[in-house]
Formats: C-alpha cells, structure tokens, sequence
C-alpha cells in the first residue's frame, strides 16, 4: 500500500476559505473597528469605560448599545434605543 504524505493546502485553497469566511461572518472584521476601547471618560466621578460609551465619544468608540447620557456633568443615564 503506497504511503500517503501530509499535503498543506495550497494558496488558492487558503484565499478560498478565507473569502468564504469573510461572507459567513462579517462582522468578524468590522468588530475590529467598531466598538473599541478608547480609554475612559468621566461623569462627575464616575468613571466610564468599554463597553459603555458616552453619546458624545466618537462613534467607533464603545457599544451603542450600551450608550450613557452625562447630564450636568455629574448625573449619568442609560439611553434606551428601540
């Protein structure tokens, strides 16, 4: 019986597979501009950080989801989006 030798994928197979992934999963690359930590921020005393953002940071900053409000400087709210 002949013996079978470990074979890497070739560079087109790569691509391939890789271009799939992109398709079935894209935010996989976009996670990587959006939401990132752009250090913290203060309301008052309290300290903001990721992945709460205030909704006065830049935009790839934090998770809208997880958006706060800084009223006067020293009260902070949760902004509730539908």
């Amino acid at each position: 019986m002949p013996e079978l030798k470990p074979q890497l994928p070739s560079l087109g197979h790569l691509m391939t597979a890789f271009a799939l992934f992109l398709v079935v999963f894209p935010g996989a690359c976009l996670a990587r501009h959006l939401n990132q930590e752009c250090g913290s921020v203060f309301c008052g005393s309290l300290n903001i950080s990721y992945p709460f953002r205030l909704k006065n940071q830049p935009p790839q900053c934090g998770d809208h989801r997880l958006e706060l409000e800084c009223e006067q400087n020293n009260r902070t709210t949760l902004v509730l989006i539908r």
